[in-house]
């Protein structure tokens, strides 16, 4: 049986008709197919050979999947991440195909799909709303 949608990182999975494992290293990545973009639930790598080329990426969605070989490492950040992506996919693909999402930017940090915003960005943010520290008495 495959684990609900969205695998964590690192996870290593077998694709239907494939001979060797892929390792999940990222989501929601765009490809071309038959002359159209298209996002793609999942970008992985060879495995155990990794990542190589950025030209030989393997994009690829979950019901391609035939077997998880193992699962990666996953913590409550990753839950909330892949939560999100899975909540907001169909949204995200629609916004993609019309041209008004930049996928490079996405975050879960920042749920509006409309506005963007990495995670350095939103850092930054909080540090320029953050009080100043007291100075201290010399």
């Amino acid at each position: 049986m495959i684990p609900e949608r969205f695998l964590p990182l690192g996870s290593v999975v077998t694709l239907k008709d494939a001979k060797k494992s892929i390792m999940i290293i990222g989501y929601g990545f765009t490809g071309e197919v038959d002359n159209s973009t298209k996002v793609f639930d999942y970008c992985a790598c060879l495995y155990p050979e990794g990542f190589l080329d950025p030209n030989k990426s393997i994009l690829f969605d979950h019901e391609s999947i035939e077997k998880v070989d193992a699962l990666g490492f996953d913590d409550e950040r990753g839950a909330q991440w892949r939560k999100f992506f899975s909540d907001n996919l169909d949204n995200i693909k629609k916004q993609f195909e019309n041209g008004e999402a930049d996928l490079s930017n996405l975050s879960v940090d920042n749920p509006n799909l409309s506005t963007y915003i990495s995670v350095d960005e939103l850092e930054k943010q909080k540090q320029a709303e953050a009080p100043a520290a007291p100075k201290s008495a010399e």
